[in-house]
């Protein structure tokens, strides 16, 4: 019973190992044409445009350097944005501990509190001051997205999808193969199970075999029925060897 459960869970795991082969192709070639789609786009989007609304065809130039002006916006928006939010939040900071001072006991403490007080006011000039960075940084992001044509934009979506559709389809592929890995791995190891199971067995057909009377001359000659090299001791074949035994049996008990 152990053997033939062990030859079927082998059975799956060789299934299922080689389905996982073949989602590696699948997804291996998924992966292929995706990237090929994607290298496909950006040409596009990297190649220069003509202009072909007058007699005269005029080239104009790619998307990508068309484009080159809006990442620069974006990345001069995105720096000046973060430059505001660190005035504003080192604005409250000082602001903070203004106040208290603002209560201080003895003429001690007033050029402190001066100080103090005059960090928090350059704080707030420049809370102002990159607030209004970051307000011209957007307008100039929205000119430059203006200024981007409508064909390029759309090349530029479309070969932004790609790319993102070509990274999806590679992770895909990555995890096929590491599912892959891990499914042949069990499959070795159901195949080296259904082995030693398979060893076990014949083991124990051989021993049944040379323990019955009939199958030693000896005592088939004395009409000895039933296992005689050795006997059975309740389900065990480890009982006495009889003297018409012709070699010993393998050592150990062997239940039936």
């Amino acid at each position: 019973m152990e053997a033939e459960a062990a030859a079927l869970k082998a059975g799956n795991a060789n299934q299922a190992a080689s389905d996982a082969d073949g989602l590696v192709g699948q997804t291996a070639q998924e992966a292929q044409v995706a990237q090929q789609a994607a290298e496909e786009a950006q040409k596009a989007f990297s190649a220069p445009q003509i202009d072909n609304s007058d007699e005269e065809p005029v080239q104009l130039p790619s998307c990508k350097e068309q484009y080159e002006p809006v990442e620069k916006a974006m990345k001069a928006v995105e720096e000046t944005k973060a430059a505001a939010e660190k005035a504003v939040a080192e604005q409250k900071a000082l602001a903070a501990a203004a106040k208290p001072a603002e209560v201080g006991a003895g003429r001690e403490t007033e050029d402190s509190n001066e100080d103090e007080a005059q960090a928090a006011s350059d704080a707030e000039g420049l809370v102002g001051e990159t607030a209004q960075k970051a307000e011209e940084a957007q307008q100039s992001l929205e000119e430059a997205q203006k200024a981007f044509s409508s064909s390029c934009r759309e090349a530029h979506e479309a070969a932004d999808q790609a790319q993102k559709a070509a990274e999806q389809a590679k992770a895909a592929a990555e995890k096929a193969v590491e599912e892959q890995k891990a499914k042949a791995a069990a499959a070795k190891e159901a195949e080296d199970e259904e082995e030693r199971q398979n060893e076990l067995q014949q083991h124990i057909d051989e021993r049944i075999h040379a323990s019955k009377c009939e199958n030693n001359e000896a005592c088939a000659a004395a009409k000895l029925i039933g296992y005689c090299c050795p006997t059975l001791n309740g389900l065990s074949l480890n009982g006495t060897m009889l003297d018409c035994c012709e070699a010993a049996s393998s050592k150990g008990p062997l239940l039936l």
